[in-house]
């Protein structure tokens, strides 16, 4: 743990160095801004967005550099860059690029890559200076989902509806379409078993958010929807030591193999690389609740997934089989600014993947619950550290990172976070 620990202070005094020089420009109607940030992250017992089993492990690398101008009509084009390493999985993304136009307060439209509304910080994940937490609660908002979460292309609705002594409103409409997922993101490798998936083709994306700010001042209420229709997923059946790569146990495999003699299932050409296809609807829903009062914040959310279609394993004989999966999240979260410089929080998360009990496995795999606590401190105006520890029950998702935890007898493990951000 001594070289890791070493490690983690080269790197992230390397990458402070770099941009310590670094000033944000706001002038002219000009903005430019960005953040470098490194994350640490150890659990006494699993791998979880890393090699974090019984060690420290430099497990996300991040740096973002946005810019906005405002031309005098009232036009505004804004654009960010999003570099990150999670887990061994580094990319380049355009994380949004959009032309956003207020015609009055009732009324705006934003066209172009755009932020997708999701809960009360979708679209703030990436403002470390706005939040005391490290992470954001870690099933709600998974980090390796972010390429599904983040952003999409095409164009908005947005405003403000006034209700006199009932406060206001605030809404977004949107209409595009998500970026395609490649078989490497973590994301998709969590979910690799018995098939491994190639690739995901997201089609369409549409939906909207409310806010409601209530006449009590601090107090909003929120709901967004999110609709992912007829998304895509190719993939194909894994060979023995693909699956056991993957954590899977191969049970099948080896069936296979004592009822048709040995190598059946990697070599004869019947199982192992015969493809396998899935077409669902995916759709989230959120219920939201914030109120500030002073220094203080308390929030609380809750998430409903769903995926409803057709799957098709030719190798099985499963032709367009009706699929469906549920998820429920659900947490509670309250933080403290003492000072300038630190603040305190904690918060309760419970998430259940398999709600209606389909799942004939113990509830330990399908339930996770999260009771975690955090501290942020400010060195200066423009460099934050932040710890949180998490003492967790449960093993659904796992692999959320593509983390490979084949012995996992016991359902209660800690997480502990360090994570170091310089904004400018």
């Amino acid at each position: 743990m001594t070289n890791k620990l070493r490690n983690y202070s080269a790197l992230t005094l390397a990458a402070l160095a770099a941009v310590s020089s670094a000033q944000a420009i706001d002038a002219g109607g000009i903005a430019i801004h960005g953040a470098v940030s490194a994350t640490a992250a150890y659990s006494g017992d699993y791998d979880y967005y890393g090699d974090t089993s019984d060690s420290l492990d430099l497990d996300v690398k991040e740096i973002t550099l946005n810019g906005a101008y405002r031309f005098d009509s009232g036009l505004r084009i804004a654009a960010q860059l999003y570099a990150y390493d999670l887990a061994g999985y580094k990319d380049l993304t355009l994380d949004f690029a959009t032309v956003d136009y207020s015609f009055n307060e009732m009324i705006g439209l934003r066209v172009g890559r755009n932020k997708l509304p999701q809960g009360l910080y979708g679209e703030v994940q990436d403002l470390d200076q706005i939040r005391v937490f490290a992470s954001l609660p870690l099933n709600f908002y998974p980090r390796a989902a972010r390429p599904l979460s983040a952003g999409y292309n095409g164009a908005g609705l947005y405003g403000t509806l006034g209700l006199a002594k009932a406060g206001s409103v605030d809404y977004q409409i949107f209409f595009g379409w998500v970026d395609n997922i490649d078989g490497d993101a973590p994301y998709v490798r969590g979910n690799n078993g018995l098939l491994q998936i190639d690739g995901i083709d997201i089609d369409q994306a549409m939906g909207g958010s409310l806010v409601w700010n209530a006449p009590v001042e601090g107090l909003k209420f929120g709901y967004t929807y999110n609709l992912f229709p007829d998304i895509k997923s190719n993939g194909h059946l894994q060979t023995t030591a693909g699956m056991l790569a993957s954590g899977y146990s191969g049970n099948e495999a080896a069936g296979i193999d004592f009822l048709y003699g040995a190598g059946t299932w990697d070599y004869s050409g019947m199982f192992a690389g015969t493809p396998n296809t899935a077409t669902v609807d995916a759709s989230v829903q959120i219920l939201s609740v914030e109120y500030t009062h002073d220094k203080w914040i308390g929030a609380a959310e809750y998430k409903k997934s769903k995926n409803e279609g057709v799957t098709s394993v030719p190798a099985f004989g499963i032709s367009n089989q009706v699929t469906l999966s549920e998820e429920e999240h659900w947490y509670a979260q309250v933080t403290y600014q003492a000072t300038d410089k630190f603040g305190a929080g904690v918060y309760y998360a419970h998430s259940d993947f398999d709600p209606k009990n389909t799942d004939a496995r113990d509830d330990k795999y399908t339930t996770v619950k999260d009771l975690a606590v955090g501290a942020s401190y400010a060195l200066t105006s423009n460099w934050l550290i932040k710890v949180e520890g998490h003492a967790l029950d449960g093993l659904a998702k796992l692999n959320l990172a593509g983390d490979v935890n084949r012995n996992t007898p016991d359902s209660s493990w800690n997480y502990f976070v360090v994570k170091t951000t310089f904004s400018f």
